[in-house]
């Protein structure tokens, strides 16, 4: 949805809004199931800061923005997912490496 969609009823748009409202309670609803699952998880031993000395948040996701994109929600479930769930794009364990060190093997 555009920020101008012309020729559309107002019907039509109450419902591609409700539609988006709903894909961003969708994402929340499972940011805070991933939420719960992650603070079970025991955490290393570790200081978790970017160059500048800001703390690192476990995940970010789109309603970290400022303004959340209602566009954003419905593409960032199922194309990127959460970390530890299909597709496995932010990797294949929930806590990630916040738990375990990072390992490479040869084979």
């Amino acid at each position: 949805m555009s920020s101008i969609d012309y020729g559309v009823s107002p019907d039509a748009l109450l419902e591609r809004i409700a539609e988006k409202e709903q894909e961003i309670a969708e994402l929340k609803n499972r940011l805070r199931e991933w939420e719960d699952g992650f603070a079970r998880t025991p955490s290393r031993e570790a200081n978790f800061t970017s160059v500048s000395g800001a703390e690192v948040a476990p995940l970010y996701t789109p309603l970290d923005r400022p303004e959340p994109g209602s566009e954003e929600a419905g593409y960032y479930l199922d194309r990127i997912g959460l970390p530890g769930e299909f597709p496995f794009t932010r990797g294949p364990y929930g806590t990630m490496y916040r738990t375990r060190l990072w390992t490479m093997r040869q084979f």
